[in-house]
């Protein structure tokens, strides 16, 4: 599992002693895996996510929304804060 907080979403570079997935460095399969997983936290369906532009495309009730990384990384935290569970 990712920790949002690990991610610097700038350079897409782990924190510094933060856990992070060794994939974050080439944006490969491994973090389609886990943007997957972080929509089915949120109740959406994973599409896709477009590196070059940095976007993160889901289907929530039915209808398709594309975010930001940083956006969708954002409503994840805020999910899981809430929730209490993180991990």
């Amino acid at each position: 599992m990712i920790y949002p907080e690990a991610i610097n979403a700038e350079s897409f570079q782990p924190k510094i002693g933060e856990r992070c997935v060794e994939c974050m460095k080439d944006l490969g399969r491994g973090l389609r895996i886990e943007l997957n997983n972080m929509a089915k936290r949120l109740g959406m369906k994973f599409i896709g996510f477009n590196p070059t532009e940095r976007k993160v495309s889901v289907e929530l009730k039915g209808k398709g929304v594309t975010y930001t990384l940083e956006e969708f990384m954002e409503k994840f935290r805020k999910s899981s804060m809430q929730s209490g569970t993180f991990g």
